[in-house]
């Protein structure tokens, strides 16, 4: 027993000195020498290391390529192009994970570098015709050998122009030439004065090297944990009913209790965001749009539809919330109205102060903690007196009965302008002026005094009599016209509405 256990002592030692010599090989330094890493569940979290490349611990001293780690699972690895000796680089990484799990990941840090090779020397055919050399021009390597084959029907004397030297070629036979020095070679064919040249490269070349046993181990640390995400949405929905055409806005109040990352609302076509896919750090109001679309049929309006907005984030389970808006009826085969729109603006601080201040701070847009802060951002609520469409056939019925009693006031102005005119001609310049005054005085309907007064005035020619028959008359207008003015007043009232 104690033989074995001497035995097993000596081939760890020798497994720990082939470890510790295959490691420091390259003398590769990594900082830190192993990596702990906390994430979050299914939030993918960015991390980088340095990697020194020693002097003096390894007998080489090449570049080393590709510097990276192995594949490890949750992990993503950067890559360190290229590293010299006594030079320092950081390597980049990211790590996520879609579970909780506390775990250690082995892997290798890899690479590789260039090695000089020598090319295994080749033959290289040049065949010798009647009408020259094939191929006419020709790469080859150094220690290759060229093989000239004869395949005319004469025999060709071949010059080594560079050396003087020659050397014949018999029909169908082959004479060899061994390609000893790092030069371009220059031939003629004597027979038919033909060149051919050879362009000779260098041999040895460097041949990109992997070697496993030179990669570092590695480990990384990795504990991952689930973080419960909430969020609070406070959803204000558009200001409803509202016209098949028109746009109408709400209002979003986002409150995470962690960061929410890339959160993301969706919606059907209707539903526009004023931001979107974000990551949400603390509370934010976000405002949507609704925009009817392709309502084209009497039977699409004067209902509700509702609508649903999905959140989905990397650290948040789905959410929805839904509204609901009424689009107002609309006879298509009535021509269309412009319709006011609605809109949303925000309030300035002290209108978000007062607004505040009125409901004692219990409202959603209001945080009593922040009550004594200069800037406060919440939302303005803006409140718009809406009808249906019968109660605005209802104006527009009375907007024609208006108009209809004003035209009748008017024919009644005129038919007595004309019997005043017919009955008292003979003051056809005086009445001229009070006409005029009668006109005049329609639209002013707390002068009557006044207007009488100037009728006194200018009646110097009428006698008390016809003083009397003119005031009588005024009065009568002025108690029309001021009718008319009232219901002038309501049109536009309605209008305005």
């Amino acid at each position: 027993m104690a033989f074995w256990d001497k035995f097993h002592k000596f081939i760890m030692i020798l497994i720990v000195i082939f470890t510790l010599s295959a490691t420091g090989v390259f003398g590769l330094e990594l900082n830190p020498d192993t990596f702990n890493i906390d994430v979050i569940e299914d939030i993918r979290q960015n991390y980088s290391l340095t990697v020194y490349y020693q002097q003096n611990v390894t007998p080489h001293n090449f570049t080393i390529y590709n510097v990276t780690f192995e594949p490890v699972e949750h992990f993503k690895f950067g890559v360190i192009n290229n590293l010299s000796l006594n030079e320092t680089k950081t390597l980049d990484f990211s790590v996520k994970t879609n579970e909780t799990l506390e775990q250690d990941y082995l892997t290798r840090l890899k690479f590789f570098y260039l090695t000089n090779e020598t090319k295994i020397p080749a033959n290289r055919t040049i065949t010798i015709t009647g009408t020259g050399f094939l191929p006419i021009e020709l790469d080859a390597f150094l220690n290759d050998t060229l093989l000239f084959y004869n395949n005319d029907t004469i025999n060709h004397t071949i010059t080594d122009i560079d050396n003087l030297e020659e050397f014949d070629v018999d029909v169908n036979m082959t004479h060899t030439f061994l390609i000893d020095e790092l030069k371009n070679y220059s031939f003629v064919d004597e027979e038919t004065l033909i060149g051919f040249e050879v362009e000779v490269k260098d041999n040895k070349y460097l041949q990109p090297t992997v070697n496993p046993s030179y990669y570092i181990p590695y480990t990384f640390s990795v504990e991952s944990r689930h973080l419960p995400t909430n969020l609070e949405i406070v959803l204000t929905p558009p200001f409803s009913p509202i016209n098949y055409n028109d746009k109408s806005s709400g209002v979003l109040i986002l409150r995470p209790n962690e960061t929410i990352y890339n959160l993301k609302m969706e919606s059907d076509s209707w539903t526009t965001f004023s931001e979107n896919n974000f990551d949400l750090v603390s509370e934010k109001i976000v405002v949507f749009t609704v925009n009817p679309q392709d309502i084209t049929r009497t039977n699409q309006t004067g209902m509700d539809y509702e609508k649903v907005i999905k959140f989905t984030a990397d650290n948040l389970d789905d959410m929805e919330k839904t509204f609901t808006i009424h689009i107002n009826s609309r006879n298509f085969s009535q021509p269309d109205d412009d319709k006011p729109q609605i809109f949303v603006r925000l309030m300035t601080p002290e209108e978000q102060a007062e607004y505040c201040e009125d409901r004692d701070w219990d409202d959603p847009f209001c945080h009593v903690e922040e009550k004594n802060q200069t800037v406060i951002q919440y939302r303005d609520k803006i409140y718009t007196k809406n009808y249906t469409e019968a109660e605005l056939d209802d104006l527009t019925d009375a907007d024609e009965d208006e108009q209809d009693a004003i035209a009748t006031l008017k024919t009644k102005v005129e038919n007595m302008e004309k019997l005043i005119k017919d009955t008292l001609g003979l003051f056809g310049g005086q009445l001229g002026n009070l006409t005029d005054k009668v006109n005049q005085n329609l639209d002013k309907q707390d002068e009557t005094h006044w207007f009488v007064t100037s009728v006194r005035r200018d009646w110097n020619l009428g006698g008390i009599g016809l003083g009397l028959l003119v005031i009588i008359l005024v009065a009568f207008f002025v108690k029309n016209k001021r009718n008319t003015a009232e219901q002038e007043s309501a049109l536009e009232e309605s209008s305005r509405i």
